[in-house]
């Protein structure tokens, strides 16, 4: 704890929504410190404590809405273990995983050679070929097919039976608190629980700008 008070200068809770205790993925909250250079915004920054035994300081608005659950050890495992998946001969939409190459992405993610079913051949990061955000070497882009098939399972349907007005927010009936989650790409992700509805709604959005978001604006960018 003395390295966290040297590092980090604590903040007394004020008006914020008090996050101490609290565990959003690999990451408990330990204490409201001030915002280190490099974090903009006007949410609170929270002291954090990683699985690993890392400590990092992440706005309420990213813990909240999931957009932060590691110190950044996750990301490097994924990366970890998409430069060691063996791919070749996958299908991946219309392209076919067909050898891994020396070159990378900035994060450094390896990219695959593939050949896409019109015959060109596209390069291809390991992490877009398993989430399915390339389907194919750009063909398919021309009558928004692609788009169409990377956000099919975007959740725009309000079912019936929904207890909150809202799109991925629920009232648990046993405890009456709310539960937020998303889903994409036929994934279901949960975005945490609740005891206020409007905090659910806030990761809700926060979670469409996150995944939905970056989607959409690739697809105008091509258009």
């Amino acid at each position: 704890m003395k390295k966290m008070v040297e590092e980090y200068k604590v903040i007394p809770v004020g008006r914020a929504k008090d996050l101490r205790g609290q565990k959003f993925g690999r990451l408990t909250v330990v204490d409201r410190v001030e915002k280190p250079e490099g974090i903009k915004g006007f949410n609170s920054c929270w002291l954090c404590k990683c699985d690993c035994g890392e400590e990092s300081a992440v706005d309420s608005r990213s813990l909240v809405g999931r957009t932060t659950q590691s110190c950044g050890c996750l990301h490097a495992e994924a990366v970890s273990e998409s430069n060691t998946k063996d791919l070749t001969g996958r299908v991946f939409g219309q392209l076919k995983a067909i050898r891994l190459t020396d070159r990378r992405t900035n994060g450094g993610v390896r990219i695959w050679g593939c050949e896409c079913s019109c015959g060109k051949t596209a390069f291809v990061s390991s992490s877009n070929l398993v989430r399915g955000n390339t389907l194919s070497c750009g063909h398919l882009n021309t009558d928004g097919e692609d788009f169409r098939t990377r956000v099919k399972y975007l959740d725009s349907k309000l079912y019936m039976n929904n207890t909150s007005g809202h799109k991925g927010v629920s009232r648990v009936k046993r405890s009456g608190n709310w539960v937020a989650y998303i889903n994409f790409q036929g994934e279901r992700i949960s975005l945490g629980r609740f005891t206020d509805i409007q905090d659910a709604i806030r990761a809700r959005k926060e979670a469409e700008d996150y995944y939905f978001k970056p989607v959409l604006e690739q697809f105008e960018d091509r258009r």
